[in-house]
């Protein structure tokens, strides 16, 4: 958990580069200078890359054991050098919004996971269903706090009053939940694809 937090921490603010323009512009404790996010862009990669990595196993009471061949390095580059060329190709050059630009780029990586390791493939599957689920809930409960979900939706969601607005339970963007999705099913089984690990009953 902690080895694909401290990976995915980073991804947070690049990431910032592509939603700032075309996605959100968040309310930040400190607005960096730069065109890329800030602390809580970390804090966010580091939470979601670790909690993506081990929901599933935890969930389900697996563990990891070896016998699924050698170790796969390549996964990592690939992993960032392809969600980076996705904004680029989807975002940049197709002129596709950033959260599904991304989502796309994520799940290119997740068909590559399963097609090397099928064994993966429920693993995958699941990590995706149940990272949205977490992220439901946690955004459900902080939406609660405000008058207005999201801390006033029109003013920092560059989707408001586009088609795109989809509010589930009339308080949580679909797209967000999409994104959760795609990046639990490309994170959940990453590690044990690196490492050339099986999953088997604790």
């Amino acid at each position: 958990m902690l080895v694909m937090s401290l990976i995915v921490a980073v991804l947070g603010p690049i990431s910032e580069y592509w939603y700032f323009r075309d996605y959100w512009r968040p309310l930040l404790i400190l607005r960096p200078a730069w065109p890329l996010g800030g602390l809580e862009d970390v804090l966010f990669g580091f939470a979601i890359g670790g909690v993506a990595a081990v929901l599933y196993e935890n969930i389900l009471g697996k563990r990891f054991s070896q016998g699924a061949g050698g170790k796969r390095g390549w996964i990592g580059p690939l992993f960032f050098g392809g969600f980076i060329a996705s904004l680029l190709v989807f975002n940049d050059f197709l002129g596709i919004n950033s959260i599904y630009a991304s989502s796309l780029g994520t799940l290119l990586v997740a068909l590559i996971i399963v097609v090397v390791r099928p064994d993966l493939f429920f693993d995958s599957l699941l990590s995706g269903l149940f990272v949205a689920m977490a992220m439901f809930i946690l955004y459900y409960v902080y939406s609660l706090f405000w008058t207005e979900p999201w801390v006033k939706l029109s003013q920092v969601w560059l989707l408001y009053g586009t088609p795109h607005v989809i509010l589930l339970a009339g308080r949580i963007p679909l797209t967000e939940m999409i994104w959760g999705i795609c990046w639990g099913i490309a994170v959940g089984p990453l590690y044990e694809f690196w490492q050339g690990c099986r999953l088997k009953e604790k």
